[in-house]
C-alpha cells in the first residue's frame, strides 16, 4: 500500500513538473519560434502534436504547441486535424487497456452479487455513469488515460469510442487552438 502512494504521488509530481516545464518553456522565445516552426510542417506536425495531447506527460507541451499555431494558422484546421491525431493516441490506448485491464475487470463485474463490488457493477446507474464520467474526462484537455480506462470497462464498441475521442478532441483542441489567437 505505501509503495503504491509513493508511485501515485511520484506521478503527480511529474505532471506537475511537466506542466512547469511547458509553461516557461513557452515563454523562451527561440522555443517559440520553434513551435511557430512546427507550421511548417504543415498537418503532419499537427496531426503527431495531436498523438502528444493524449499522453500524461505530454499533453502540457501540446496544449501550448496548439496556442502557439493557433496564432498563424486556422484554429478550425487544426481541430480537426490533431482532432484525428488525439482520436489514433486514444485508440491505442483504448485497445491496450480492452486487452489488459478488462480481464482484471472482469473479475470485478463477475464478483458475487452480494459484495460491494458485484452490487456497483450490476447496478444500471453506474453502468450509465461510467462512459459518461469517462467521456467527460477524455474531452477536457487533460490527459485521457483514466477517462479511457472507464470508457474501456463500459464495453463501449470501439467505432463509437473512436468517433466520440475525435468529436471530443476536435472541439477542445480548436478552443485550445482560438486562445492564440486572443492572447
Amino acid at each position: 500500500m505505501e509503495a503504491r502512494k509513493k508511485s501515485s504521488n511520484a506521478s503527480w509530481l511529474l505532471i506537475i513538473i511537466s506542466i512547469i516545464i511547458a509553461f516557461l518553456l513557452s515563454r523562451y522565445q527561440p522555443f517559440h519560434a520553434f513551435l511557430l516552426g512546427l507550421g511548417d510542417w504543415s498537418y503532419v506536425g499537427i496531426f503527431l502534436t495531436g498523438i502528444l495531447f493524449v499522453f500524461t506527460f505530454t499533453a502540457a507541451t501540446a496544449i501550448i504547441i496548439f496556442n502557439t499555431l493557433g496564432e498563424v494558422m486556422s484554429p478550425w484546421s487544426i481541430g480537426l486535424i490533431a482532432g484525428l491525431g488525439a482520436a489514433l493516441g486514444d485508440y491505442l490506448i483504448f485497445m491496450f487497456v480492452r486487452k489488459h485491464v478488462s480481464k482484471h475487470t472482469k473479475r470485478l463485474i463477475e464478483s458475487p452479487s452480494n459484495s460491494f463490488l458485484g452490487k456497483l457493477f450490476k447496478n444500471s446507474y453506474f453502468r450509465w455513469v461510467l462512459p459518461v464520467v469517462g467521456g467527460i474526462i477524455v474531452a477536457l484537455p487533460f490527459p485521457d488515460e483514466i477517462g479511457i480506462a472507464l470508457l474501456g470497462i463500459s464495453k463501449i464498441k470501439i467505432r463509437q469510442f473512436v468517433i466520440l475521442a475525435f468529436v471530443l478532441h476536435a472541439v477542445i483542441i480548436t478552443l485550445v487552438a482560438m486562445t492564440g489567437r486572443i492572447i
